[in-house]
């Protein structure tokens, strides 16, 4: 840990919201939140976020979340706009506003505006090409929000269909909207990430405060890999024993990063980023059997990684020995494989994906 964290800027752009068992709303449910927000890894492992701030004009949302989520939601001027490929988010905010939200609509339409401080954000991107390097996917893709309620840090789940992110272009980016929650000068430096994600439905539920069903548990799902493997790895690891892979597993006994493979197969099996292959180590079944089969390729009586795997597999192996020993507490039993069969040289396309 070297005390660093991610930070984002996220615009959120929601239609025809509904809250179970009303209908939705096209008029209450449709609304633009700026957020400022960090990345989040709770005690069980879910890997979430956390919101420093949520702008929005809408007011019955910002009842219901203070109320009943937790999550810190501020009255502001908040919109957003799409041209083709472009797209603007702008949020100004002032404080008399968020103490009083109704008095203060109806006071700006009596007097054209309010005067005194405002915190203000605005920026415009035009979208790219598709993104499936795995820090997209860590960036983009979390279990949840954390939240802090009566004292209580709660999580709430958040699922939805792979999403489709892509890079984008900066035109502007501009505001102090970071001063608000004490991260002064964030707009100064130029962004370490820039990403739009297509439409999709997202759907959120009460998470608890610890792993209390399987989206919960099981975030990732890792249980794919359990599945895959039964009855399998001790043939996967009597076979690097012999010195030579002979069936096929190489997938989901030793993965790789999304954004490597093509077939469905690997896409399946891929690992979506540095998250994910945290979790995967720290699984009480996967972790312990990807050392062992790490250990085992390290003593396989063979004369080349070649010999030991095929060709096409021996580049898998270097990937999947690459990002595992980059996110590993004791890298060891994966460097030492590298070591061993690669010359100590990583990956550099795992390199590439995982933006390191």
């Amino acid at each position: 840990m070297d005390g660093s964290a991610w930070v984002g800027l996220v615009s959120y752009v929601f239609r025809e919201t509904q809250v179970p068992p009303f209908p939705p709303s096209t008029r209450l449910g449709s609304m633009t939140e700026v957020t400022v927000e960090v990345l989040t890894v709770d005690d069980v492992g879910r890997h979430g976020i956390a919101y420093l701030t949520v702008d929005t004009p809408n007011v019955p949302a910002i009842v219901a979340a203070h109320a009943l989520l937790g999550v810190p939601y501020t009255f502001a001027w908040a919109r957003s706009r799409r041209r083709g490929e472009t797209l603007g988010h702008r949020s100004v905010r002032h404080p008399d506003r968020v103490r009083h939200p109704i008095r203060a609509v109806r006071q700006a339409r009596r007097t054209g505006g309010t005067t005194g401080p405002r915190h203000a954000a605005s920026v415009r991107v035009v979208a790219g090409e598709v993104d499936r390097s795995a820090l997209a996917a860590d960036l983009t893709t979390r279990a949840g929000i954390h939240a802090r309620l009566l004292a209580q840090t709660l999580f709430w789940q958040r699922q939805h269909a792979p999403l489709t992110v892509r890079s984008a272009r900066l035109e502007r980016l501009e505001g102090d909207l970071p001063d608000a929650v004490g991260l002064p000068g964030l707009f100064d430096r130029e962004p370490d990430s820039l990403l739009v994600v297509d439409g999709t439905t997202v759907r959120y539920a009460w998470g608890g405060r610890g792993p209390v069903n399987d989206a919960a548990r099981d975030p990732y799902g890792l249980d794919r890999f359990v599945a895959a493997q039964q009855g399998v790895h001790d043939t996967a690891l009597a076979e690097l024993a012999a010195g030579r892979k002979r069936s096929h597993w190489m997938w989901f006994v030793m993965p790789q990063v999304a954004g490597l493979g093509r077939s469905a197969t690997a896409q399946r099996y891929a690992v979506s980023g540095l998250a994910e292959a945290r979790a995967y180590l720290a699984h009480p079944v996967l972790g312990p059997r990807l050392r062992t089969a790490a250990a085992t390729v390290l003593d396989a009586p063979a004369t080349s990684a070649e010999e030991l795997f095929g060709g096409i597999d021996a580049v898998k192996a270097r990937s999947s020995m690459t990002l595992f020993a980059r996110v590993a507490d004791d890298p060891t039993p994966f460097t030492a494989v590298l070591d061993r069969w690669f010359d100590g040289a990583e990956d550099p396309e795992t390199l590439r994906l995982l933006g390191l």
